[in-house]
Order: structure tokens, then C-alpha cells, then sequence
């Protein structure tokens, strides 16, 4: 039991008013609101962003590949066929209609826009084949996607190995 200062009981034990519990809870309401979609969105990847590691896993693999092998690759971006993937290892030269071997479909929702290389010409149908060499130097371009609300490019750096990607359609400039 408690007592007061003076040496009484204390009879009234303090606690949470029914109004100071409904403003905490409405409070909370608020923020989840806020907070669920930002969650959401960040959580869920889209068709864009699927698109996009799909091409840098696939280009890293092949690259990978080539150097373990030390032998030359080409992976191949189907702009028609909306295909992404490296070519049987028995195909060793680019051809108009490659036997796409474990390939990436795209997904409805996104475009291939275009291949870009570095003289500044771009190649929008067909199939555009990218050399991969034995050392692992990747044919320098860039591959254009969109989807409804975005457009992104994904760079191929040749020496690095790495695809930089941007977070809009920036054509390749010519190397100087």
C-alpha cells in the first residue's frame, strides 16, 4: 500500500485517462498510415528494378564465365524477342538469331528501348550481341529500359567490369 507524505493511505492509484489512450492511439494511426506505403514500396521491387539486376546479374556471370574459361563470350539483349541471356558455349561468333540459353524473359510491364554503343548509334529491333573477352573486359554500351512511370540505363564499363546504372535515359557519350 502507499502513503502519502503526511502518513495516510493513499487511495487513488494514477493511471492512463481514456482520452490520453485515444489521442496515443489516433497518433499511431497517423504514422502507420504514413508509414505502410513508404514500407511498401520499399520492400516490393518492381518490374523495372527486376529488369535491371537480371541484366547486371546475368552480364557478371557471363563475365565470370569467360575469365574462368578463358575464352570469349557474347551475351545477347533481344530487343524483339524481349530476351536477355548468354549464348551456348558451343556458339562462339554472333549471330541475327542466336539459341538464347538460359535467358531472361522481360517482364510485360517493361521496355528494351535500345542498345547504345559508343560511336552514338543505337539499335532498337533485333539482337544485339555484347563481347565479353577472355581477361573479362566487357564491349563498352549502354542498354536503355522503361517501364510506365521510368526509364533507366545501364552502362557496361569495359575495364571495370561493372554496370553503373542511372536512374534515367542518358545517352552514351563518344569517348573522347
Amino acid at each position: 500500500m502507499q502513503t502519502s507524505p503526511s502518513g495516510t493511505l493513499n487511495s487513488r492509484i494514477r493511471g492512463f485517462t481514456l482520452v490520453e489512450l485515444a489521442a496515443v492511439t489516433a497518433i499511431m494511426g497517423v504514422m502507420l498510415v504514413v508509414a505502410v506505403p513508404t514500407l511498401r514500396s520499399a520492400v516490393s521491387i518492381g518490374d523495372l528494378e527486376k529488369t535491371a539486376r537480371a541484366v547486371i546479374a546475368h552480364v557478371e556471370s557471363n563475365r565470370m564465365a569467360a575469365v574462368k574459361s578463358q575464352t570469349p563470350r557474347y551475351f545477347y539483349v533481344d530487343l524483339t524477342g524481349r530476351l536477355i541471356g548468354p549464348v551456348p558455349q558451343d556458339e562462339r561468333e554472333p549471330t541475327d538469331s542466336p539459341r538464347l540459353s538460359g535467358g531472361f524473359p522481360i517482364p510485360q510491364g517493361v521496355v528494351l528501348e535500345s542498345v547504345q554503343w559508343p560511336d552514338g548509334s543505337s539499335q532498337s529491333m533485333g539482337v544485339a550481341a555484347i563481347y565479353i573477352s577472355a581477361q573479362g573486359y566487357i564491349q563498352h554500351c549502354a542498354i536503355h529500359l522503361a517501364d510506365q512511370n521510368r526509364r533507366i540505363s545501364l552502362f557496361l564499363e569495359p575495364f571495370l567490369g561493372k554496370v553503373r546504372v542511372t536512374d534515367e535515359h542518358v545517352p552514351m557519350e563518344a569517348p573522347l
